[in-house]
């Protein structure tokens, strides 16, 4: 973030719009609402098409976050005619608008928090709360697994991340939702570093076959890259 801002000392410069973008991200990611002013800088100065959907989406999340509802609800119908979809952000921001998701405020904040890497306070928000008041749907239930795993992996407690991304695999395998995919890609890694090569094939394998719409593209050449380095290591039959 404060290489994103000193930005705005250096004389003369070009406008790189992009970035932002990413300083409004930046400022999300630590639940700071003045990201607001960055996404609709972004918006009125950007001439592209690119991540155009994905930005109106988090002025929306953030009139949520704010608890305005309608606002929340008018914006993200102007993620249905903004922008393209061409980048993974901006097609998860049209499906979650076409099919009307309002996320779960707890487990967005501490999505935003994790992206931001504020793991110890993403784990207080999802453990502030008892899980029954927290979850309210299925893919909620889903997603907090998912919300979890990726904690526990980040802060190295393995076993704990494993069993919540093979609880996310089992839930939502067969959900219009990326987390399961999402969960058995980060299964993949954590064998591949612990360099268990059979298990992270499988996981990398596993990933392909769900099918989800949301971080396709990403996902899948993500897995890819993994099998192609997993292979390269595991023995000759």
């Amino acid at each position: 973030l404060g290489q994103l801002q000193s930005r705005s000392s250096l004389t003369p410069r070009y406008p790189f719009y992009y970035l932002d973008y990413l300083e409004g991200m930046a400022r999300l990611n630590k639940l700071d609402y003045t990201a607001e002013l960055y996404f609709e800088k972004f918006i009125e100065n950007f001439k592209g098409q690119n991540y155009i959907r994905s930005a109106w989406q988090k002025l929306a999340w953030i009139a949520l976050l704010r608890g305005d509802t309608v606002k929340f609800d008018q914006t993200m119908r102007l993620v249905q005619t903004k922008g393209a979809s061409v980048v993974d952000e901006d097609k998860q921001a049209l499906n979650e608008a076409v099919k009307g998701i309002r996320p779960n405020v707890f487990l967005l904040r501490a999505r935003l928090l994790f992206d931001g890497g504020y793991y110890s306070l993403a784990l207080d928000e999802l453990l502030d709360k008892s899980i029954r008041s927290v979850i309210q749907s299925k893919r909620d239930l889903v997603e907090y697994s998912y919300r979890m795993g990726r904690i526990y992996h980040e802060t190295g407690n393995l076993p704990k991340a494993v069993d919540y991304y093979r609880q996310t695999i089992q839930r939502g395998r067969t959900e219009p939702l990326y987390y399961a995919a999402g969960a058995a890609y980060q299964m993949g890694l954590l064998y591949e570093n612990s360099g268990d090569w059979a298990e992270a094939d499988r996981a990398y394998h596993l990933c392909l076959s769900i099918n989800t719409p949301e971080y396709k593209t990403s996902l899948g050449q993500k897995a890819r890259a993994g099998l192609n380095r997993v292979r390269k290591m595991m023995p000759k039959t």
